[in-house]
Protein backbone atom coordinates (compact mmCIF):
# COMPACT_ATOMS: atom_id res chain seq x y z
CA UNK A 1 0.00 0.00 0.00
CA UNK A 2 2.97 2.21 1.10
CA UNK A 3 5.84 2.42 -1.73
CA UNK A 4 9.36 3.30 0.91
CA UNK A 5 13.07 2.99 -0.05
CA UNK A 6 14.54 -0.19 0.58
CA UNK A 7 16.55 1.16 3.18
CA UNK A 8 13.61 2.80 5.07
CA UNK A 9 11.95 -0.49 4.78
CA UNK A 10 14.35 -2.48 6.02
CA UNK A 11 15.02 0.25 8.94
CA UNK A 12 11.17 0.25 9.59
CA UNK A 13 11.25 -3.80 9.98
CA UNK A 14 14.31 -3.90 12.17
CA UNK A 15 11.87 -1.70 14.43
CA UNK A 16 8.92 -4.03 14.17
CA UNK A 17 11.15 -6.79 14.95
CA UNK A 18 12.23 -4.69 17.63
CA UNK A 19 8.75 -3.98 19.22
CA UNK A 20 7.55 -7.92 18.93
CA UNK A 21 10.83 -8.52 21.07
CA UNK A 22 10.01 -5.82 23.62
CA UNK A 23 6.04 -7.07 24.27
CA UNK A 24 7.63 -10.33 24.37
CA UNK A 25 9.66 -9.00 27.26
CA UNK A 26 6.47 -7.15 28.81
CA UNK A 27 4.90 -10.25 28.94
CA UNK A 28 7.35 -12.47 31.01
CA UNK A 29 8.09 -9.31 33.70
CA UNK A 30 4.49 -9.71 34.52
CA UNK A 31 3.62 -12.44 37.17
CA UNK A 32 1.36 -15.43 35.77
CA UNK A 33 -1.14 -14.65 39.18
CA UNK A 34 -1.26 -10.80 38.36
CA UNK A 35 -4.10 -11.10 36.14
CA UNK A 36 -6.91 -13.53 35.12
CA UNK A 37 -8.74 -13.60 31.72
CA UNK A 38 -12.91 -14.30 31.57
CA UNK A 39 -14.13 -14.82 27.61
CA UNK A 40 -17.92 -14.31 27.93
CA UNK A 41 -18.96 -16.41 25.69
CA UNK A 42 -23.06 -15.76 25.70
CA UNK A 43 -22.46 -11.81 25.46
CA UNK A 44 -18.60 -11.93 23.31
CA UNK A 45 -16.91 -10.06 26.14
CA UNK A 46 -13.40 -10.77 27.11
CA UNK A 47 -12.33 -9.24 30.47
CA UNK A 48 -9.37 -9.01 32.38
CA UNK A 49 -9.33 -9.02 36.58
CA UNK A 50 -6.37 -8.21 38.70
CA UNK A 51 -6.46 -10.88 41.01
CA UNK A 52 -5.29 -9.05 44.26
CA UNK A 53 -8.51 -6.81 44.29
CA UNK A 54 -10.47 -8.59 41.94
CA UNK A 55 -10.92 -5.20 40.05
CA UNK A 56 -11.73 -5.04 36.29
CA UNK A 57 -8.28 -3.70 34.23
CA UNK A 58 -9.64 -4.31 31.05
CA UNK A 59 -12.74 -5.04 29.14
CA UNK A 60 -13.08 -5.82 25.68
CA UNK A 61 -15.86 -6.82 22.61
CA UNK A 62 -14.33 -10.37 20.81
CA UNK A 63 -15.55 -12.90 18.49
CA UNK A 64 -15.63 -16.44 19.55
CA UNK A 65 -16.00 -19.70 17.48
CA UNK A 66 -19.02 -20.31 15.32
CA UNK A 67 -21.08 -23.20 16.64
CA UNK A 68 -18.76 -24.42 19.65
CA UNK A 69 -15.42 -24.53 17.93
CA UNK A 70 -14.37 -22.70 21.17
CA UNK A 71 -13.95 -24.87 23.85
CA UNK A 72 -15.33 -23.88 27.03
CA UNK A 73 -13.10 -24.70 30.59
CA UNK A 74 -10.60 -23.14 32.25
CA UNK A 75 -7.08 -23.07 31.01
CA UNK A 76 -3.55 -22.01 31.86
CA UNK A 77 -1.58 -19.99 29.14
CA UNK A 78 0.36 -22.45 27.14
CA UNK A 79 4.07 -22.00 26.66
CA UNK A 80 4.41 -19.75 23.56
CA UNK A 81 6.45 -20.60 20.56
CA UNK A 82 9.42 -18.28 20.41
CA UNK A 83 9.23 -17.67 16.63
CA UNK A 84 5.14 -17.11 16.21
CA UNK A 85 3.42 -16.22 19.64
CA UNK A 86 3.31 -12.83 21.03
CA UNK A 87 4.95 -11.07 18.14
CA UNK A 88 3.16 -7.92 16.15
CA UNK A 89 2.85 -10.52 12.67
CA UNK A 90 1.37 -14.14 13.07
CA UNK A 91 0.52 -16.31 9.66
CA UNK A 92 -2.11 -18.85 10.09
CA UNK A 93 -1.13 -21.19 7.51
CA UNK A 94 -4.54 -23.18 7.23
CA UNK A 95 -6.75 -19.75 6.58
CA UNK A 96 -3.86 -18.07 4.54
CA UNK A 97 -4.22 -15.24 6.43
CA UNK A 98 -2.07 -12.82 9.14
CA UNK A 99 -3.06 -11.83 12.53
CA UNK A 100 -1.80 -9.40 14.98
CA UNK A 101 -0.62 -10.20 18.55
CA UNK A 102 -1.58 -13.94 19.17
CA UNK A 103 -1.04 -15.22 22.29
CA UNK A 104 -1.79 -19.41 23.03
CA UNK A 105 -4.54 -20.57 25.31
CA UNK A 106 -4.64 -24.27 24.48
CA UNK A 107 -3.24 -25.67 21.48
CA UNK A 108 -4.05 -23.88 18.33
CA UNK A 109 -6.87 -21.79 20.18
CA UNK A 110 -5.61 -17.95 20.35
CA UNK A 111 -6.33 -14.52 21.10
CA UNK A 112 -5.51 -12.58 18.09
CA UNK A 113 -6.42 -9.45 16.35
CA UNK A 114 -8.66 -9.73 13.35
CA UNK A 115 -7.55 -10.90 10.24
CA UNK A 116 -5.39 -9.52 7.46
CA UNK A 117 -4.70 -10.44 4.18
CA UNK A 118 -1.20 -8.94 4.52
CA UNK A 119 1.09 -8.04 6.80
CA UNK A 120 -0.38 -4.62 6.10
CA UNK A 121 -2.76 -2.92 8.02
CA UNK A 122 -4.90 -1.77 5.19
CA UNK A 123 -5.17 -5.21 4.48
CA UNK A 124 -7.80 -5.80 7.55
CA UNK A 125 -10.95 -8.38 6.63
CA UNK A 126 -13.64 -5.91 6.93
CA UNK A 127 -16.40 -8.32 7.83
CA UNK A 128 -14.47 -9.84 10.22
CA UNK A 129 -14.37 -6.57 11.85
CA UNK A 130 -18.31 -6.02 11.62
CA UNK A 131 -18.89 -9.27 13.07
CA UNK A 132 -16.98 -8.44 16.40
CA UNK A 133 -19.46 -9.18 19.78
CA UNK A 134 -20.57 -12.31 17.19
CA UNK A 135 -19.29 -15.88 16.65
CA UNK A 136 -17.29 -15.52 13.75
CA UNK A 137 -14.22 -17.56 13.99
CA UNK A 138 -12.66 -20.72 13.34
CA UNK A 139 -12.15 -21.40 17.22
CA UNK A 140 -9.81 -18.35 18.20
CA UNK A 141 -10.95 -15.40 20.31
CA UNK A 142 -10.64 -12.03 18.11
CA UNK A 143 -10.40 -8.86 19.25
CA UNK A 144 -9.20 -5.30 18.00
CA UNK A 145 -5.48 -5.55 17.85
CA UNK A 146 -4.72 -2.94 20.71
CA UNK A 147 -6.53 -5.85 22.73
CA UNK A 148 -4.72 -8.51 21.35
CA UNK A 149 -1.37 -6.58 22.40
CA UNK A 150 -2.19 -5.90 25.59
CA UNK A 151 -2.72 -9.53 26.13
CA UNK A 152 0.58 -10.43 24.77
CA UNK A 153 2.37 -7.68 26.61
CA UNK A 154 0.41 -8.46 30.22
CA UNK A 155 -0.31 -12.37 30.44
CA UNK A 156 2.27 -14.33 30.50
CA UNK A 157 2.10 -18.15 29.98
CA UNK A 158 0.61 -19.81 32.99
CA UNK A 159 -2.25 -16.83 33.18
CA UNK A 160 -5.67 -18.56 33.73
CA UNK A 161 -8.55 -18.23 31.38
CA UNK A 162 -11.67 -19.07 31.82
CA UNK A 163 -14.03 -19.43 28.78
CA UNK A 164 -17.45 -20.19 29.53
CA UNK A 165 -21.13 -20.13 28.38
CA UNK A 166 -24.52 -19.29 29.86
CA UNK A 167 -23.59 -15.36 31.31
CA UNK A 168 -27.19 -13.54 31.69
CA UNK A 169 -27.71 -11.10 28.23
CA UNK A 170 -25.97 -7.26 28.54
CA UNK A 171 -26.97 -6.33 24.74
CA UNK A 172 -26.62 -2.83 26.76
CA UNK A 173 -22.80 -3.48 27.50
CA UNK A 174 -21.85 -5.46 24.39
CA UNK A 175 -22.94 -2.28 22.33
CA UNK A 176 -21.09 0.15 24.55
CA UNK A 177 -17.75 -1.90 24.13
CA UNK A 178 -18.56 -2.04 20.14
CA UNK A 179 -17.76 1.63 20.24
CA UNK A 180 -14.87 1.72 23.15
CA UNK A 181 -13.22 -0.80 25.42
CA UNK A 182 -12.47 -0.37 28.79
CA UNK A 183 -9.05 0.43 30.67
CA UNK A 184 -8.31 1.39 33.88
CA UNK A 185 -5.72 4.15 32.20
CA UNK A 186 -8.62 5.98 31.15
CA UNK A 187 -9.89 8.30 33.32
CA UNK A 188 -13.18 6.93 34.34
CA UNK A 189 -13.57 4.19 36.89
CA UNK A 190 -15.39 0.72 35.53
CA UNK A 191 -18.57 2.17 37.06
CA UNK A 192 -18.36 5.82 35.36
CA UNK A 193 -17.46 3.95 32.45
CA UNK A 194 -21.31 1.48 32.52
CA UNK A 195 -22.25 4.32 33.45
CA UNK A 196 -20.73 6.46 30.52
CA UNK A 197 -22.16 10.19 30.89
CA UNK A 198 -22.38 10.76 34.83
CA UNK A 199 -24.64 14.76 34.46
CA UNK A 200 -21.53 15.69 37.67
CA UNK A 201 -18.90 18.19 36.53
CA UNK A 202 -20.33 18.71 32.66
CA UNK A 203 -20.19 22.35 33.28
CA UNK A 204 -23.38 23.72 31.48
CA UNK A 205 -23.49 20.83 28.95
CA UNK A 206 -25.48 17.50 28.59
CA UNK A 207 -25.19 13.85 30.12
CA UNK A 208 -27.73 10.57 30.65
CA UNK A 209 -30.75 12.17 32.02
CA UNK A 210 -30.72 15.33 30.15
CA UNK A 211 -33.49 16.11 28.56
CA UNK A 212 -35.44 19.08 26.27
CA UNK A 213 -34.76 21.07 22.70
CA UNK A 214 -31.33 21.16 23.34
CA UNK A 215 -30.60 17.27 23.29
CA UNK A 216 -33.35 16.97 20.20
CA UNK A 217 -31.32 19.33 18.31
CA UNK A 218 -27.81 17.37 19.30
CA UNK A 219 -29.62 14.13 18.22
CA UNK A 220 -30.69 15.70 14.92
CA UNK A 221 -26.87 16.99 14.23
CA UNK A 222 -25.68 13.27 14.98
CA UNK A 223 -28.17 12.28 12.09
CA UNK A 224 -27.07 14.26 9.93
CA UNK A 225 -23.24 13.63 10.41
CA UNK A 226 -23.88 9.76 10.44
CA UNK A 227 -23.66 8.89 14.00
CA UNK A 228 -27.14 8.42 15.11
CA UNK A 229 -30.16 6.71 13.22
CA UNK A 230 -33.14 6.52 15.59
CA UNK A 231 -35.38 9.91 15.66
CA UNK A 232 -35.03 12.27 18.11
CA UNK A 233 -36.55 12.22 21.57
CA UNK A 234 -35.27 14.93 23.51
CA UNK A 235 -34.17 12.11 25.63
CA UNK A 236 -30.42 11.90 26.44
CA UNK A 237 -30.88 7.81 27.04
CA UNK A 238 -28.43 4.60 26.29
CA UNK A 239 -28.32 5.35 22.26
CA UNK A 240 -27.55 9.09 22.47
CA UNK A 241 -24.65 8.26 24.91
CA UNK A 242 -23.47 5.62 22.29
CA UNK A 243 -23.60 8.45 19.39
CA UNK A 244 -21.63 10.65 21.29
CA UNK A 245 -19.45 8.23 22.12
CA UNK A 246 -19.23 7.52 18.38
CA UNK A 247 -18.49 11.23 17.06
CA UNK A 248 -16.03 11.10 20.08
CA UNK A 249 -14.16 8.55 18.72
CA UNK A 250 -14.05 10.13 15.10
CA UNK A 251 -13.16 13.35 16.60
CA UNK A 252 -10.45 12.20 18.56
CA UNK A 253 -11.65 13.15 21.67
CA UNK A 254 -11.88 11.44 24.83
CA UNK A 255 -14.66 9.16 24.83
CA UNK A 256 -16.94 8.71 27.61
CA UNK A 257 -20.48 10.11 25.78
CA UNK A 258 -20.57 12.94 27.67
CA UNK A 259 -21.40 16.45 25.83
CA UNK A 260 -19.85 18.61 27.30
CA UNK A 261 -20.00 22.40 26.11
CA UNK A 262 -16.94 22.87 23.93
CA UNK A 263 -17.78 19.00 22.17
CA UNK A 264 -21.61 20.21 21.81
CA UNK A 265 -20.01 23.68 20.40
CA UNK A 266 -17.98 21.87 17.53
CA UNK A 267 -20.70 19.08 16.80
CA UNK A 268 -23.01 21.95 15.58
CA UNK A 269 -20.69 24.03 14.34
CA UNK A 270 -20.60 23.93 10.58
CA UNK A 271 -16.86 24.00 9.71
CA UNK A 272 -16.34 20.25 11.57
CA UNK A 273 -14.53 17.31 9.70
CA UNK A 274 -15.20 14.52 11.53
CA UNK A 275 -18.65 14.29 9.70
CA UNK A 276 -15.85 12.94 6.80
CA UNK A 277 -15.50 9.83 9.48
CA UNK A 278 -18.99 9.03 9.62
CA UNK A 279 -20.50 6.27 8.14
CA UNK A 280 -24.18 7.28 6.69
CA UNK A 281 -26.92 4.50 7.24
CA UNK A 282 -30.31 4.92 5.74
CA UNK A 283 -32.30 7.84 7.37
CA UNK A 284 -29.33 9.90 8.09
CA UNK A 285 -29.93 13.80 7.56
CA UNK A 286 -28.04 16.50 6.88
CA UNK A 287 -25.15 18.18 4.74
CA UNK A 288 -22.46 15.49 4.08
CA UNK A 289 -25.75 13.21 2.71
CA UNK A 290 -26.33 16.29 0.49
CA UNK A 291 -22.24 16.39 -0.78
CA UNK A 292 -22.68 12.39 -1.35
CA UNK A 293 -26.36 13.16 -3.63
CA UNK A 294 -24.22 15.48 -5.44
CA UNK A 295 -21.56 13.32 -5.95
CA UNK A 296 -23.95 10.81 -7.28
CA UNK A 297 -26.20 13.30 -9.27
CA UNK A 298 -22.83 14.40 -11.46
CA UNK A 299 -21.55 10.74 -12.33
CA UNK A 300 -24.87 10.45 -13.04
CA UNK A 301 -26.26 7.34 -10.84
CA UNK A 302 -28.89 9.67 -8.77
CA UNK A 303 -31.56 12.09 -10.60
CA UNK A 304 -33.71 12.62 -7.10
CA UNK A 305 -33.61 15.50 -4.93
CA UNK A 306 -30.77 17.30 -3.33
CA UNK A 307 -32.16 17.70 -0.34
CA UNK A 308 -29.82 15.58 2.60
CA UNK A 309 -31.95 12.87 3.43
CA UNK A 310 -30.55 9.23 2.58
CA UNK A 311 -33.69 7.68 1.37
CA UNK A 312 -35.01 4.80 -0.57
CA UNK A 313 -33.96 7.00 -4.19
CA UNK A 314 -30.75 7.58 -3.11
CA UNK A 315 -30.49 3.59 -1.61
CA UNK A 316 -31.02 2.45 -5.16
CA UNK A 317 -28.62 5.08 -7.02
CA UNK A 318 -26.22 3.53 -4.11
CA UNK A 319 -27.05 0.03 -5.17
CA UNK A 320 -26.47 1.00 -9.04
CA UNK A 321 -23.05 2.29 -8.63
CA UNK A 322 -21.71 -0.80 -6.67
CA UNK A 323 -23.39 -3.30 -9.25
CA UNK A 324 -21.80 -1.38 -12.29
CA UNK A 325 -18.28 -1.00 -10.56
CA UNK A 326 -17.79 -4.62 -8.93
CA UNK A 327 -18.53 -4.10 -5.56
CA UNK A 328 -20.76 -5.72 -3.20
CA UNK A 329 -24.02 -3.93 -2.46
CA UNK A 330 -24.01 -1.95 0.96
CA UNK A 331 -26.41 0.09 2.72
CA UNK A 332 -23.87 1.84 5.18
CA UNK A 333 -21.65 4.43 3.13
CA UNK A 334 -18.22 4.08 4.84
CA UNK A 335 -15.68 7.35 4.24
CA UNK A 336 -13.56 5.05 1.89
CA UNK A 337 -16.95 4.39 -0.42
CA UNK A 338 -17.29 8.28 -0.36
CA UNK A 339 -13.86 8.88 -1.00
CA UNK A 340 -14.30 6.82 -4.19
CA UNK A 341 -17.41 7.91 -5.38
CA UNK A 342 -15.72 11.68 -4.89
CA UNK A 343 -12.70 11.10 -6.39
CA UNK A 344 -15.06 10.17 -9.65
CA UNK A 345 -17.38 12.95 -9.49
CA UNK A 346 -13.79 15.06 -9.61
CA UNK A 347 -12.38 13.33 -12.76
Amino acid sequence: MYHRLLRLAAMTFAALLCAASVATCVAQTVDRDTYCVEVDVTNQITTVYRNSDRKIVRQMICSTGIENYTPLGIFNMEQSRPETDRQEWYFITKYKCYVKYATRIKGSILFHSIPYAERDMGTIDHEALDQLGTKASHGCIRLLWEDARWISEHCPEGTTVKIFNGAAKKAGLRDLLKVQGYSEDCKLTYRQFLDASPLENISGGLGRGSNGDEVSELQQRLIGLGFFSEAPTGVYDESTTLAVMRYQSAAGEQVNGVASRALLDRIMSEDDITAEYATLTPGCEGPLVAKLQLAMTSIGYYNGSIDGTYDDNLARALNDYCASNGIQTVQSVSPALRAEIYSMAMA
